[in-house]
């Protein structure tokens, strides 16, 4: 469920609006890879939890990766579905529209049973991956280091 599209479908059948309220204004993104104020508002604000999904999404992308791989080297169409597709929803957790484009790419392949092109758009996915790392690991705070905080409230006298 996304937080935004769930309050404007409530306020839609609560609120008896006959003209849609204006759309808000898409929000900065990391370098054109992550959306970061979708992501943090993903994992509500959390950023230990962002940190700990980029984690794990960094253990397991070259294995989801090696999978499609391995499908396109085996001519195996349908695995190259199922591969393609469990990466795609992983990168659309992070709010990564290229690498979740890329992965559709692959999954389409797959469905159609078209593989001449997909060592081409496997390419395309793990330079996505590479960046879509790149840019988590700044939204999340580089391993080793600890995730950026709000700045301190000021204290009151």
């Amino acid at each position: 469920l996304q937080p935004r599209e769930l309050a404007a479908a409530i306020e839609g059948v609560l609120g008896g609006a006959t003209s849609p309220s204006p759309a808000p204004e898409p929000p900065p993104a990391t370098p054109a890879f992550v959306d970061l104020e979708l992501l943090l508002e993903r994992v509500g604000g959390d950023r230990k939890a962002l940190v700990d999904l980029v984690r794990i999404f960094r253990a397991d992308s070259p294995k989801q990766v090696a999978r499609i791989r391995k499908a396109i080297e085996a001519g195996d169409a349908p695995a190259l579905r199922a591969a393609a597709h469990a990466l795609k929803g992983a990168v659309s957790n992070f709010a990564a529209p290229a690498a979740a484009e890329a992965a559709q790419r692959l999954q389409k392949m797959g469905e159609e049973g078209r593989l001449q092109e997909a060592g081409d758009a496997l390419g395309r996915l793990e330079r996505e991956i590479e960046a879509l790392l790149a840019a988590l690991a700044d939204a999340a705070g580089k391993p080793g280091r600890r995730a950026p905080r709000a700045a301190p409230k000021a204290k009151r006298r």
